[in-house]
């Protein structure tokens, strides 16, 4: 995971120790408004932007998943 969205995740979610990336982001307590606030803090910040489709429930699942869907997207 890149530290800038290391970075991210732990300002949304109030999070002030290193993240694993198997944990779960619904237990470090990422909900629906969360999920807004942190994809528009990642657009903002990465500048990029998310597609509909990584929209997905999947993409939100643990760290490692945002952080590939995230990595593909800043390679394009």
């Amino acid at each position: 995971m890149n530290t800038e969205l290391a970075q991210i995740l732990g300002d949304i979610l109030s999070v002030d120790r290193p993240l694993d990336g198997s944990e779960s982001l619904s237990i470090l307590g990422l909900d629906s408004l969360s999920v807004i606030r942190l994809v528009v803090k990642i657009e903002e910040d990465l500048h990029i932007r998310f597609p509909e489709e990584a929209l997905q429930a999947s993409t939100f699942l643990t760290v490692d998943s945002l952080s590939a869907v995230v990595s593909d997207l800043v390679k394009d």
